[in-house]
């Protein structure tokens, strides 16, 4: 996917990062990067760089359903509040089994009447 694409999907969730996911998280400032690697995985990672967060997002993010992006940007704001993975809680890497950032987005969704 090319990184116009990209953009166009981060424009397309900026409102909700904005309106729902940095007030949740309690998160000042946040800066969101188009990456054009053609891997599946990883599709999306934050980097943390003392300054403020960067959630950087590839093709394989982009060309996912809205919920489901929504959910992978719910994780990295996890990481961003110093979450660690644990499969206990259903917290996993793996985007097909991170039960618990899908229960969080749920929540999310209701809090904010979405």
């Amino acid at each position: 996917m090319r990184v116009a694409s990209i953009k166009s999907r981060i424009r397309e969730d900026m409102p909700f990062i904005k309106v729902c996911l940095m007030p949740y998280f309690r998160i000042e400032k946040l800066a969101m990067e188009p990456n054009d690697s053609p891997e599946t995985y990883p599709d999306i990672w934050v980097t943390l760089n003392g300054v403020f967060p960067i959630i950087t997002v590839t093709g394989e993010w982009a060309s996912q359903d809205v919920d489901e992006r929504r959910k992978r940007l719910v994780h990295e704001c996890l990481h961003i509040r110093g979450m660690n993975h644990d499969e206990k809680i259903g917290y996993s890497t793996y985007p097909r089994r991170d039960t618990f950032s899908k229960r969080v987005y749920e929540r999310i969704k209701e809090e904010f009447g979405l």
